[in-house]
């Protein structure tokens, strides 16, 4: 389930435009590495919360939202 929410999130960044520009433009595309890289970031550590809290009943899994809240505060930040 890990690697599938992973890929899946990587394909829906090249269906934005934003995304094929700074992928296409080289020197643009460490940009786009990093952007995706908090992208995959973000979704990996919202899996391991869900799966910890409510797969689990661990509360512990409770601390990954806070990787997922920085990741999500770069992935807003990007567009400022």
């Amino acid at each position: 389930m890990f690697p599938a929410a992973f890929f899946l999130a990587l394909a829906l960044l090249f269906s934005f435009p934003f995304f094929k520009e700074w992928w296409d433009d080289p020197s643009l595309r460490p940009k786009a590495y990093r952007f995706a890289g908090r992208v995959a970031g973000g979704v990996l550590s919202f899996q391991l919360f869900a799966w910890l809290l409510f797969g689990q009943g661990e509360w512990i899994g409770s601390m990954f939202l806070i990787p997922f809240h920085i990741c999500l505060y770069f992935v807003i930040r990007t567009f400022k």
